[in-house]
């Protein structure tokens, strides 16, 4: 009788399919984890952008403000470090003003009013007769509308003021700055901090004249310009870096 052949895979085969299954799953993986990297990366890209642009417009809208309801007083500042800037604005959201009923000489912790214009303890005023200028803190407040009201300060007087001609102001203050061991951007408003967007690295704040020069002295001021630089986390572990910028006029300077 004749043998029939068997039929089926040798060893060879068979060891050559699994070899080729193996590169197949290996090559998708590769695929698998390169679109996983990707998506990450957009992701932490987008997310970084959103706060950046949220933090951007927050910036934007304090120093179209600054000088807000004030007149005669110098209402931003910027201080300028290696690693980042500071920017302090003065503006005066509730619009009122008073003046004094008595002289206030240097050296003085005691200002008389004629009125309570919306001032707190612990809150700020401005005060001003065209010549000089200062801010300072609120300690307490005595007094009535009928005999003036007495408004002790933190701090004294540096200069001394005629009673009926400087004007007086209560005022916020806004600070933005760069939280070095977090790497978030912040917004202090009268002492309460906010955070504006996190990761980043850098805050910086050029004050120009009308030429587009570095302005001299806050009376110069016609443009701010700033930029907000951040890193967000890249899937190779080292991080990305992006930069937002924006152009300001503060309304209330010119």
């Amino acid at each position: 009788m004749k043998q029939r052949p068997q039929s089926g895979f040798t060893l060879i085969e068979i060891m050559l399919s699994v070899l080729m299954g193996a590169v197949l799953v290996g090559s998708l993986f590769q695929l698998w984890t390169a679109n996983q990297r990707a998506t990450l990366r957009i992701g932490n890209k987008s997310d970084f952008r959103d706060r950046a642009s949220l933090a951007t417009t927050a910036v934007n809208r304090s120093i179209t403000m600054a000088g807000f309801g004030m007149t005669k007083l110098d209402v931003m500042f910027r201080s300028h470090t290696e690693l980042a800037d500071t920017l302090t604005l003065y503006s005066n959201p509730q619009e009122r003003r008073t003046t004094l009923v008595d002289t206030a000489r240097a050296g003085t912790m005691t200002l008389r009013i004629f009125n309570d214009t919306g001032f707190s303890v612990g809150g700020r005023i401005g005060i001003t007769d065209s010549l000089q200028q200062e801010y300072v803190t609120i300690s307490s407040i005595t007094g009535d509308s009928a005999h003036g009201f007495d408004v002790g300060l933190s701090t004294p007087l540096v200069n001394r003021y005629n009673p009926g001609v400087p004007d007086i102001y209560p005022v916020q203050k806004e600070k933005f700055y760069v939280n070095r061991q977090t790497q978030t951007l912040m917004r202090r408003v009268d002492g309460s901090d906010k955070t504006l967007a996190q990761g980043v690295t850098e805050f910086r704040v050029d004050l120009k004249d009308a030429a587009g020069n570095p302005a001299t002295s806050y009376k110069l001021i016609r443009v701010v310009t700033f930029s907000i630089t951040g890193s967000y986390k890249a899937p190779e572990g080292s991080p990305s870096l992006m930069r937002f910028s924006s152009t300001v006029i503060p309304r209330n300077i010119l």
